[in-house]
């Protein structure tokens, strides 16, 4: 349906040949990259023009499923597009000189970034003049691998905490970062580690003229051990803050909008009793967001659930946004299953540093 929507309006867009029509279907202007799917031979020998005719940069990627050329589309309107143009010609691969780079340092103009164990041990804003992350306990991009006794949708009163004591960060083993990927858009840091049951490639991408800091995570050969917790850490130099994430059609803000009574009924467990603005972590869609002290920091999201409190014995007060990635645990029925979910689990995450306000 998507795909068919989008070719009945490019088919209205009167264009040359070798065009790409690049429509926004949300309503504010966006600059984001845009990736097309070519082979190897054709992506090596394309240079991207812009609605005027002006070549401008683009990067080939070696995807999963082949190349890939991508570039960045520039303020295209809100519920509007901008056409581009392929012809024959390379475009220069080289990062901007602007930019400062070694195995584990980069510098743009919008962040100043240390990689170290574990993932970004320094992360500063140059455009809010200010440190963002909190890194004397977990790093960002930490991964934290964690006992967990709960079970299937079966909560029952209360969700399931972490077992106390039982946590492992990946930032108490040594990293080996290197550059895998640079280009004319972005740099790509990776960082692959053994962890206990499974393999670990932790990937962060920051493209170089725009705000934007991806953060992918690999778990492969996972041996599908009974009740683990993986969790991806991002913790924040922030004493008081809001958090908010977003549900169908809105958003939340948590201790203001949850329901101000107890829920009352039973399970298993006994009556619900827990005050809703106490549950944590909570179901999300897109995103969550941190916001405090002056500025922000917004985690956009592939899985289903997030929390902010720190889940180790001796928890921070500062909040450390996470994306729970999986658990492995049995089934609520007392017959039931475990969900050992053995294998490679992949997910893609972006992260960006702003002025407060969700």
């Amino acid at each position: 349906m998507l795909g068919n929507a989008l070719h009945a309006l490019a088919g209205k867009i009167e264009t040359r040949k070798n065009a790409v029509v690049v429509f926004n279907d949300l309503n504010w202007q966006r600059t984001n990259p845009v990736t097309i799917q070519l082979d190897e031979k054709t992506a090596r020998n394309t240079l991207v023009k812009d609605p005027t005719g002006k070549p401008i940069a683009s990067q080939l990627v070696k995807g999963e499923n082949g190349y890939e050329l991508q570039f960045i589309a520039n303020e295209v309107p809100s519920l509007g597009y901008k056409t581009f143009y392929l012809s024959n010609g390379k475009s220069p691969q080289a990062a901007p000189a602007s930019v400062k780079q070694h195995t584990n340092y980069y510098e743009n103009e919008f962040y100043r970034i240390t990689l170290s164990d574990g993932g970004i041990k320094n992360l500063f804003d140059k455009t809010l003049n200010r440190e963002i992350l909190n890194t004397t306990k977990f790093k960002g991009g930490d991964i934290i691998n964690g006992g967990y006794q709960g079970n299937g949708a079966g909560e029952f009163t209360q969700v399931t905490p972490p077992t106390p004591g039982d946590l492992l960060a990946i930032s108490s083993q040594v990293a080996h970062w290197q550059i895998v990927e640079s280009g004319a858009l972005f740099t790509t840091f990776e960082n692959r580690q053994h962890m206990q049951h499974t393999e670990v490639i932790q990937q962060i991408r920051i493209y170089h003229t725009i705000k934007k800091i991806d953060m992918d995570i690999t778990l492969t050969n996972f041996d599908g051990i009974h009740n683990r917790q993986f969790r991806m850490a991002l913790p924040l130099e922030m004493d008081r803050f809001t958090i908010n994430y977003e549900v169908p059609m809105g958003m939340v803000e948590v201790g203001k909008d949850e329901m101000k009574t107890v829920p009352g009924g039973w399970a298993w467990g006994g009556t619900y009793r827990q005050q809703p603005a106490e549950i944590n972590p909570r179901e999300i869609q897109n995103l969550i967001s941190a916001n405090g002290e002056g500025f922000g920091l917004t985690l956009s999201s592939c899985v289903a659930v997030a929390d902010w409190v720190d889940p180790s014995r001796e928890a921070v007060a500062y909040p450390v946004l996470q994306a729970i990635l999986l658990s492995s645990h049995k089934s609520c029925h007392g017959l039931g299953n475990w969900y050992e979910q053995k294998g490679r689990h992949h997910y893609s995450f972006s992260l960006l540093a702003h002025e407060a306000g969700w």
